[in-house]
């Protein structure tokens, strides 16, 4: 039976951003236990479900992946500052440290991919991405190519390195072959704004692409013959929906499933062999799942199920068996706690577009006081899964929505153009007409809202108060840009990948200046009369803490209501350890200004 007490904070907030890599032969799973001074490799038998430790490396574990053959394993560890690669082999425990030589960090290239070769990895040092080889049994690993602006490292069907797509000056997407040349040759282009919603893989022969992306609006599975461009055949397509991701098959790299977005995503069989198992994985009560992990031979997968009450579990599934397992629960305290349910809904908003979203209730009868959470980006997307903030605030006393506003992804890229060079605008209209249906619903206690976000999330809480759209009692702001001409200055103007995408979506910050300049929260900050809470990472590279910073001076000088909590050691994305923390100090301050003001 349930606890009736709600879940601690530690509970919600655990540890749980450790990778889990299934072997090529699908025997055992290599994962990584987070230790105060040292991180632990260990071993999951796939059999038994046994766990030992393998090896204990000083410092942070980032990654870690199988050579080929399932013997040796190599894995990215973090110390002061620096990132090194080591190896270890499982038949003889030796372990050593493999160096490229470069003061750079390391990334490995596809992890969690069954590889039948070497292992892959990237350095970067500002536009300049190098793609390096290392063999099973290597002590250094051996560069193999180097290109700007580089997106992704393209790997063929034999493990070989194939080519890379890359962002071009003007914001195209160029996908590039490397055919015995140090520079390759342009494959295929695509213009923007198509161009920055596309991924790109190589076919099953290598002279056949996959690309995913607007075709001509919805987000689409296409194949494209290298030999006869004209040559293209959707794959994978859906009439509402973008197609969100594509799984293929790690032995041909044929596309086997598509995942369709939705208020609940949903898997289809691109292949007729793998329906079965999608039937299956799909009849867990209100959960959906991602193949996380799969063996060369695909016999058995790595499976996440996750619901908003269903704390995320990690199963291993036996196709040959027809028999699933489970391997880890990633919050293994809440098994015996009662989580708050959550709902989905549409609003229409005032234009006529129809919004989807999800309402988390705490117990009793509403109206309560309400938390509008403000997804990333724009063009992030919330979906059907377990949200730590979510129970922890719904389990204290707030009802919590969310909604996938206009510029979120999931509905096509028209849906998602519809925020461009507009924020603050008719996304913002779309989060008050959210709030608005909540009230009307007896569900949100006009006189008790608070809006809580992170990045674009967090610059949606300022503007609304700073414009009063939405109307709240409170706003918290996380990594929130607050002077949208610097930012734009600072992203479109240097050398980030992203930089293309941001010129597209939020605005040049030399054509459209005043625009920016009107809708930054930074401008406004003296029509601000009601409690803000920034929260910035003291290392943010994409959002300098120096927009919070500011924010936080001009909010003071006009005597509003303002704290500023600036967290050493976090750059835009915080840690889950943080996470934690951090949510106490939100809680706290929603608490104040929403439950004991009333």
């Amino acid at each position: 039976m349930a606890d009736l007490r709600r879940p601690r904070r530690a509970e919600l907030f655990a540890e749980h951003d450790t990778p889990y890599r299934l072997s090529p032969d699908g025997e055992a799973i290599l994962h990584v236990r987070r230790g105060r001074r040292r991180d632990v490799l260990t071993l999951i038998s796939a059999e038994s479900l046994a766990e030992s430790a393998v090896v204990r490396l000083p410092g942070e574990i980032l990654d870690c992946a199988w050579f080929a053959g399932g013997r040796q394993v190599g894995i990215v560890a973090s110390r002061g500052g620096r990132t090194d690669l080591w190896c270890h082999d499982l038949g003889d425990g030796r372990t050593w440290r493999a160096s490229t030589g470069e003061p750079t960090e390391l990334t490995i290239v596809d992890s969690d991919q069954a590889r039948i070769g070497s292992l892959f990895l990237e350095s970067r040092l500002g536009p300049t991405a190098s793609l390096h080889r290392l063999d099973a049994g290597g002590t250094q690993p051996r560069r193999i190519a180097t290109s700007e602006n580089v997106v992704r490292w393209l790997l063929g069907v034999g493990d070989g390195l194939w080519g890379f797509t890359r962002a071009a000056d003007d914001g195209r997407l160029e996908v590039v072959r490397l055919d015995g040349s140090a520079s390759g040759h342009v494959v295929h282009t695509v213009d923007p704004p198509a161009s920055l919603l596309t991924a790109v893989e190589v076919g099953e022969d290598d002279e056949h692409l996959f690309v995913h992306g607007p075709w001509p609006d919805r987000l689409c599975l296409v194949r494209l013959a290298l030999q006869d461009p004209a040559a293209t055949t959707v794959v994978a397509s859906d009439e509402r929906r973008d197609v969100q991701s594509v799984v293929v098959d790690p032995r041909t790299h044929r596309p086997q499933i598509a995942v369709v977005a939705g208020p609940r995503p949903t898997h289809r069989a691109l292949d007729p062999g793998v329906a079965a198992d999608l039937h299956e994985l799909t009849d867990v009560a209100q959960t959906t799942f991602g193949i996380i992990g799969r063996c060369r031979e695909d016999h058995r997968w790595l499976v996440a199920l996750t619901g908003p009450d269903r704390p995320t579990r990690l199963v291993l599934w036996d196709r040959r068996h027809r028999e699933r397992r489970s391997v880890a629960h990633l919050y293994p305290r809440l098994d015996r706690r009662r989580l708050a349910a959550t709902t989905s809904f549409t609003v229409t908003a005032r234009d006529g577009l129809a919004l989807e979203g999800y309402v988390t209730r705490p117990p009793g009868p509403g109206p309560f006081p309400t938390v509008l959470l403000v997804h990333g980006g724009p063009w992030a997307e919330d979906v059907w899964e377990f949200v730590p903030e979510v129970q922890f605030l719904a389990t204290r006393g707030f009802a919590c929505l969310r909604v996938n506003y206009r510029g979120s992804e999931g509905r096509g890229a028209g849906f998602m153009s519809l925020a461009d060079r507009d924020w603050g605008g008719a996304p913002q209209h779309d989060l008050d007409d959210t709030v608005a249906w909540a009230i009307a619903q007896g569900i949100a206690d006009p006189d008790r809202i608070g809006v809580v976000g992170s990045s674009y999330g967090g610059y949606a809480a300022l503007w609304s108060a700073v414009s009063g759209v939405p109307a709240a009692r409170c706003v918290v702001a996380v990594s929130a840009p607050t002077d949208l001409v610097s930012f734009a200055e600072a992203v479109v103007g240097g050398t980030s990948p992203l930089r293309h995408l941001f010129r597209h979506r939020l605005g040049d910050p030399a054509a459209d200046r005043a625009l920016l300049e009107d809708r930054s929260p930074l401008t406004h900050a003296r029509r601000c009369d009601v409690p803000v809470l920034l929260v910035h990472g003291e290392s943010d590279a994409l959002v300098p803490v120096e927009q919070s910073r500011r924010m936080a001076a001009a909010l003071e000088r006009s005597s509003a209501r303002v704290q500023l909590h600036v967290v050493a050691g976090q750059g835009h994305a915080l840690s889950p350890r943080c996470r934690r923390d951090i949510a106490h100090r939100v809680q706290r301050f929603l608490a104040e200004n929403l439950l004991d003001a009333r």
